[in-house]
């Protein structure tokens, strides 16, 4: 199946919305008509709408906007735009509309989250990180919720979510599960792994990350993967 290309002329959505549309593997993203030979959906701020619609050709057109008029969305609607977000835009709403927009049905989440989990664990295979360890466990689980979030989450916000799901008694003890893979890792685990994923972005006499950092690493090398098609 042929990706779906959308363009998003809105930062604030940009950021929210364009991982979500990327790792489910049936959108590509670009923020410039001139990046795409064909565009399936243009999603577009509407204060940049007048500029735009000389320019931007899309087979649908989505508009985001704070508020909106009766007036103005029939007024918009009548003009060819197929819908209009009120900020703030959810990623999941969103996704659900341009899906249906496009033909493709549901969120596609048992794909998407398959090819999240099987990037998660390449990443921390390669830098050293035994499966057999708890302190794994809860990593594939942090990472997976900070990229559903889109980092909305804060890191502690994400361990008490993972402990009152599992029926843990406080968020220290999954950091603390989560530290000591880690620091395994960096003591018994692959060095050429470690520059291969980080780069020089790993300095040896600094020391290994901390949990915070190490999970933002990965996550952002599992993004690249996936928008990579690598896995």
């Amino acid at each position: 199946m042929c990706r779906k290309t959308v363009l998003i002329k809105d930062k604030e959505v940009f950021e929210k919305i364009a991982p979500r549309l990327v790792l489910s593997g049936d959108f590509s993203v670009v923020e410039n008509e001139d990046e795409a030979e064909k565009i399936d959906v243009a999603i577009i701020n509407i204060v940049n709408w007048e500029e735009s619609r000389k320019t931007v050709e899309a087979s649908h057109i989505f508009l985001t906007s704070p508020k909106l008029s009766d007036e103005m969305t029939i007024s918009l609607l009548k003009e060819g735009v197929s819908y209009i977000f009120v900020k703030p835009v959810n990623p999941d709403f969103a996704e659900k509309h341009i899906r249906h927009i496009v033909g493709l049905s549901g969120t596609n989440e048992k794909k998407t989250d398959t090819r999240i989990e099987k990037a998660i664990s390449i990443c921390l295979e390669t830098v050293g990180i035994s499966q057999k360890l708890k302190g794994c466990h809860y990593l594939k689980k942090t990472i997976l919720y900070m990229l559903d979030f889109n980092q909305n989450k804060t890191y502690t916000d994400v361990l008490c979510i993972i402990a009152e799901n599992e029926g843990i008694a406080s968020w220290k003890n999954i950091d603390r599960n989560i530290r000591s893979a880690i620091e395994s890792a960096w003591i018994r685990g692959s060095i050429e792994g470690q520059y291969q994923l980080f780069g020089y972005t790993v300095n040896p006499n600094k020391g290994r990350p901390s949990n915070k950092e190490f999970i933002a690493m990965i996550a952002q090398k599992v993004t690249e993967l996936l928008k990579r098609n690598s896995v």
